[in-house]
């Protein structure tokens, strides 16, 4: 059975010189966000920087839009 390999640079978006954390927001919940897409700043333009930190910020974002969708009568988060 074949292993897939998985994207490195999955969630990275340059803009600039500076790359972006960019999560993909679920169609359920884009009326919600307003957005189809939330990015936040790596503060970083190297690109292995911004691998290493962008796990952090991705795991943040995803709680968000988890915690959204089990209570998107509470409104969003700052985070968002």
């Amino acid at each position: 059975m074949a292993t897939s390999k998985s994207n490195p640079d999955q969630y990275l978006q340059k803009v600039g010189g500076t790359y972006y954390a960019r999560v993909r927001v679920p169609r359920t919940l884009e009326k919600y966000t307003r957005q189809t897409h939330i990015r936040k700043s790596l503060e970083t333009g190297d690109k292995a920087e911004a691998n290493r930190r962008k796990h952090a910020v991705v795991g943040k974002i995803k709680a968000e839009l988890e915690r959204l969708r089990k209570a998107p009568e509470t409104g969003l988060h700052p985070l968002l």
